[in-house]
């Protein structure tokens, strides 16, 4: 029996065995309660979600599977290879590392005026889907 992480209805992934029984109450990006459940459970609750939320889902999953982003490039030489919002050399892990400081996506927008709504909507998702990889990104920054 698989059992998987689920925070609100933003984010599924199966879960890691070493947090079983160790799963925090609220964990930074969370849009809703911690809970487990297992692959019965989860399809039960996929079955309530509305068209648009089961079409969430499945967008989420094929770029899981696909590792496939859009709107996100690694260019190489570029932000030493990190991920970056197309059109521009803004790296993801800086618009996260302003995000956890506070800033809104309002004061995010207002100064990096290239940027565009739907950039942070996918910069939230490859956030959301790599979070050790803009973990360390940020500590080597301030590392720096």
């Amino acid at each position: 029996m698989r059992t998987y992480l689920v925070c609100g209805r933003r984010y599924l992934r199966p879960m890691d065995r070493r947090l079983r029984g160790n799963v925090p109450e609220v964990h930074y990006g969370c849009t809703g309660v911690v809970q487990l459940m297992t692959v019965r459970e989860l399809v039960a609750q996929l079955a309530s979600l509305s068209k648009a939320e089961k079409a969430e889902v499945v967008e989420k999953l094929a770029q899981e599977i696909g590792d496939t982003w859009p709107g996100i490039q690694k260019p190489p030489g570029v932000a030493g290879g990190a991920a970056c919002v197309v059109r521009t050399r803004i790296a993801v892990w800086l618009l996260e590392n302003y995000r956890r400081l506070g800033w809104t996506e309002a004061k995010i927008l207002a100064n990096y005026p290239t940027l565009r709504a739907a950039d942070l909507v996918h910069a939230w998702a490859y956030v959301d889907a790599h979070p050790a990889e803009i973990d360390e990104a940020i500590r080597q920054n301030e590392a720096a």
